[in-house]
């Protein structure tokens, strides 16, 4: 799909963020310091957290050598 010679890009909804309390807030250190879980607990807490995944920082580095 081009649009004026331009590719266009789909870009997902803004993702709405709330404070967690303080129980959500153990539970997710306590996985951080167990390392158990499953892996859509470790996404979402790696999310929470802001840790890049493999593949995001071999993007950002892409990223960052083209500009």
């Amino acid at each position: 799909m081009t649009l004026a010679g331009r590719e266009a890009v789909l870009v997902a909804e803004r993702v709405r963020v709330r404070e967690i309390d303080d129980d959500e807030g153990q539970r997710l250190l306590r996985i951080i310091r167990r390392g158990s879980g499953s892996v859509v607990t470790w996404r979402r807490k790696h999310k929470v957290f802001g840790y890049l995944t493999p593949a995001e920082t071999r993007q950002r580095h892409q990223q960052a050598l083209a500009a």
